[in-house]
């Protein structure tokens, strides 16, 4: 075996490394610049419903937008109601139903995946 085909044996494969490098600071900057670059111009007034979409999740054992920890979420437990409430108001703030929300949020975790 020449010395190039061992370095190509050795190389990771793109996805093996794509896997590895997912939450990498390079690829969070790949995906940052391709969601800006996409997103309507940013102000001070928007600028709250991109972190939003970014970072926001939906918890599904509750299918409610994650704002606490999930186990005070829970039907029942003293942060359920406002977990309600939340959900129901970053559904109607991002302009999408509340079983719809899911596909708006969550976007920096959602484009990691391969």
């Amino acid at each position: 075996m020449s010395p190039a085909d061992e370095q190509e044996s050795n190389a990771p494969h793109p996805a093996q490394e794509a896997v590895t490098r997912a939450f990498g600071a390079e690829n969070r900057a790949r995906l940052f610049a391709r969601y800006f670059d996409a997103a309507q111009t940013i102000t001070s007034v928007n600028a709250w419903q991109h972190v939003y979409r970014l970072l926001l999740w939906i918890d599904r054992t509750t299918a409610l937008a994650h704002c606490y920890e999930s186990d005070k979420a829970q039907p029942g437990r003293a942060w359920y109601a406002r977990s309600l409430a939340f959900h129901a108001w970053v559904s109607n703030a991002l302009n999408v139903s509340p079983a719809d929300l899911g596909e708006s949020i969550d976007w920096l975790f959602r484009e990691s995946r391969i």
